[in-house]
């Protein structure tokens, strides 16, 4: 294997410095001619132009040379695409071998598979295959509209002409330069995926940027891609200067060959040229990295900034070796961000357990990102239930007295997974029958007893008997009846985790509901049936947007955009008071249902979507605080709808405008 190691003898600055795009139109038939002086790259961006809202596949219409010539192979794509509207999917070259010409999808955007004017073959939001971008929407401009080409710096011509007989063509010329022979850098949002066929965004100024407050987290991720001859080998390194403390780490994938899990049922080998890789963890960064030509690699920058830092801008190095570094300017804005009051929670199965130092890493951990609120269980936190049917609180009340030092919130308690704790009711009882007197009299007195300790430590506790109970038929003749035995305990409460279609049939006998699969309907504004129960009433928009207030969501280990939608701006637009994820260290490191893995000396680890997680909350509290600090202020969110379609990047350009607002005096929403 060829390796080539960087070594430069003057500091360079790594990445792809596109100046300012040229845009124009080409109508059937016309050409345009660019002349490139002096530049090592060049990038086409060529769509045939439909009506708003219209989508279709697209063709060979598009006439690319260089110097009369026909152009060399693209650099940052794997030289086809593959049209996910049909099935069998159908695979197509990006250059025609008979004509020559180059593939143009046909779009009224740059977003491919969002057609909403009536193309439902091609709104595939839902979908979104593998096939070009593995799931991932980041990557679907540059697979499927973008082409960039390597130059030699000279004077070159690059003509475009478009071919098809009708449709005009919208393009966009960028222009770049490799200051590192065969290297190029870009940063990337936070809940952007990083894969290994992923290619570096068109317009990048190279300098590596973020802002952030005092005391807070922020996360920073940045792409470097080999476009080289050869493999190249460096070790990473920052050179912190100023008030941070900065962790830097690496993404990491694992390869699915026996799939096991929905997700990854839903990705798949593209063509024997994409393997299905799941990212997993952020690891720590021990030998040099081998990137592949060809290939790119994500690095995170975990950033904290220390509670004396003083406002300002601050530059130090991303060192990739000696010789080569990208600069870093992270700015430390003039304000606090503040609390935005929303409870979010977490289930987890192995808080708080017994390993006292184990236990203070993650509950640091999840503090860190933003999590107030715990779940606690019947395994984690058993209570015996004695043959006179009288309860044993004592690690009930630890487990209280723990949450009260660690400060979680009091508002909401779910005690749920109570199998242990009823097959005890069970046995003491000698009834499963939940309308028995016998059940009722024992458990009258184990769940008052538990109900009256959390009112005099200040907790509202909901017990929550049955998970997901409209969702697994099996379970709800026992969760109608435990629900009807509970109300008439006294004071106790009920929580549940009901679809709105279960919580609208329960809602007067349930207390507090955490709505799963509330989402979508809240968005569309759809009516909401429930599949399982297809003879219940569908629930009506307007009863959800009145009742509904807190939602849950699996939101997956490396569905970064996910998470950060799910934890942040769009629980302001849908006003929601609370979320829950699932879940926290569940199980083995593979169940990617886990934000962060336990690494293999035990201290915590995390992935891109637990950064992304923290990314959406600090999302919502900037917008929390741009309405505290300036009430007046004329910046308005999107709508669910339209933050539900937005990509990483149109977040954190959200999130920019907010800072904007914040740091000056403007009152506009441009």
């Amino acid at each position: 294997m060829l390796i080539a190691k960087l070594s430069l003898v003057f500091v360079v600055l790594v990445g792809f410095l596109y100046g300012d795009a040229e845009r124009f139109r080409l109508d059937h038939g016309e050409s345009r001619k660019l002349v490139v002086e002096g530049r090592g790259l060049v990038g086409v961006r060529c769509r045939l132009d439909l009506p708003d809202g219209r989508e279709g596949w697209g063709g060979h219409w598009l006439g690319l040379t260089l110097d009369g010539k026909p152009m060399p192979d693209v650099v940052n794509s794997s030289g086809f695409v593959v049209d996910l509207s049909r099935i069998p999917l159908h695979r197509e070259a990006l250059r025609d071998g008979d004509s020559g010409l180059w593939f143009v999808k046909a779009d009224s955007d740059f977003v491919a598979f969002n057609a909403s004017g009536g193309t439902r073959c091609y709104d595939l939001s839902g979908f979104l295959g593998g096939a070009n971008s593995m799931n991932d929407l980041g990557d679907f401009r540059n697979s499927y509209y973008d082409k960039v080409f390597r130059l030699d710096k000279m004077v070159r011509v690059v003509e475009l002409r478009n071919c098809h007989p009708r449709l005009s063509m919208v393009c966009e010329a960028f222009y770049g330069d490799e200051v590192s022979p065969g290297l190029l850098a870009s940063q990337v949002p936070v809940g952007q995926g990083v894969y290994p066929w992923s290619f570096p965004e068109l317009g990048w100024d190279g300098l590596i940027s973020a802002r952030t407050c005092i005391g807070e987290f922020q996360a920073i991720q940045v792409m470097i891609r080999n476009i080289g001859d050869s493999d190249v080998e460096f070790k990473p390194a920052v050179d912190v200067e100023g008030p941070f403390d900065i962790l830097l780490r690496q993404q990491t994938y694992r390869e699915v060959k026996e799939e096991k899990t929905p997700l990854e049922r839903s990705r798949h080998d593209t063509w024997g040229i994409k393997p299905n890789l799941v990212p997993e963890r952020l690891e720590a960064i021990a030998d040099a990295i081998l990137l592949e030509r060809n290939r790119s690699c994500s690095l995170w920058l975990l950033c904290r900034v220390k509670s004396d830092a003083k406002a300002g801008r601050y530059r130090m190095q991303l060192r990739l070796t000696g010789d080569v570094s990208i600069p870093v300017e992270v700015e430390v804005l003039p304000f606090q961000l503040v609390d935005n009051g929303r409870i979010y929670g977490l289930w987890t199965n192995s808080l708080p357990g017994k390993d006292d130092d184990w236990r203070a890493r993650q509950v640091r951990d999840l503090k860190e990102h933003g999590i107030n609120t715990l779940f606690l269980d019947a395994y984690t936190v058993p209570v015996k239930v004695g043959e006179d049917g009288e309860p044993d609180l004592g690690r009930f009340s630890e487990a209280l007295s723990w949450c009260e030092r660690e400060g979680f919130n009091r508002k909401v308690l779910i005690y749920g997974l109570l199998n242990p704790l009823l097959r005890q009711v069970e046995a003491v009882s000698g009834s499963k029958d939940c309308s028995s007197e016998a059940w009722r009299r024992v458990a009258r007195k184990v769940f008052v007893a538990i109900h009256e300790l959390c009112e005099s430590r200040g907790f509202k506790v909901y017990f929550h008997g049955v998970d997901e109970p409209d969702v697994h038929p099996k379970s709800m003749p026992f969760f109608e009846s435990f629900v009807t035995a509970l109300r008439e305990f006294p004071g106790v409460r009920i929580g549940s985790n009901a679809s709105p279609s279960g919580y609208f049939r329960f809602h007067s006998q349930i207390d507090f509901n955490i709505c799963g699969d509330a989402f979508d309907s809240l968005i569309n504004g759809t009516p909401q049936k429930n599949f399982f129960f297809k003879d219940w009433d569908a629930v009506d928009v307007d009863w959800m947007k009145k009742h509904i207030r807190y939602a849950y969501g699996q939101v997956r280990a490396n569905d970064g955009l996910g998470a950060r939608q799910r934890f942040g701006f769009l629980l302001d637009a849908l006003g929601m008071e609370g979320y829950w994820g699932f879940s926290y260290h569940w199980g083995k490191s593979t169940m990617n249902v886990a934000w962060p893995y336990p690494e293999s000396d035990g201290t915590t680890g995390t992935t891109q979507a637990w950064e992304a997680l923290r990314e959406g909350i600090n999302d919502s509290r900037y917008y929390a605080t741009l309405r505290k600090l300036k009430p007046d202020a004329t910046l308005l969110l999107p709508s669910p709808a339209e933050l539900n379609q937005m990509t990483a990047a149109e977040l954190q350009g959200l999130r920019d405008r907010i800072i904007d607002q914040l740091t000056t005096d403007t009152k506009t929403n441009q």
